[in-house]
């Protein structure tokens, strides 16, 4: 096989080719990576808001935790109004 002869100042047609495609597989690569990139930002904000709120879930239970323990003198059982 006999490849074209390259000619100065001329940019062979099989190169172009080879060069637009070369073009068009970057681009999609850097697309996948910002659509990535955009994902992950997401996630981590989820995961940090998730975070507040199992903080803000803990110290509700803490709350509930200390309250449960105290003495009530004013306690009546709830049997008899079964």
């Amino acid at each position: 096989m006999q490849l074209p002869t390259l000619t100065p100042g001329r940019f062979p047609h099989f190169l172009r080719n080879r060069a637009n495609a070369v073009e068009g597989n970057v681009e999609e690569v850097v697309g996948n990576l910002r659509r990535a990139n955009t994902v992950l930002l997401e996630a981590r904000g989820a995961i940090r808001g998730s975070g507040s709120s199992l903080r803000f879930i803990q110290e509700r239970v803490d709350e509930v935790s200390d309250v449960q323990w105290l003495p009530n003198n004013d306690a009546v059982p709830c049997s008899p109004l079964l």
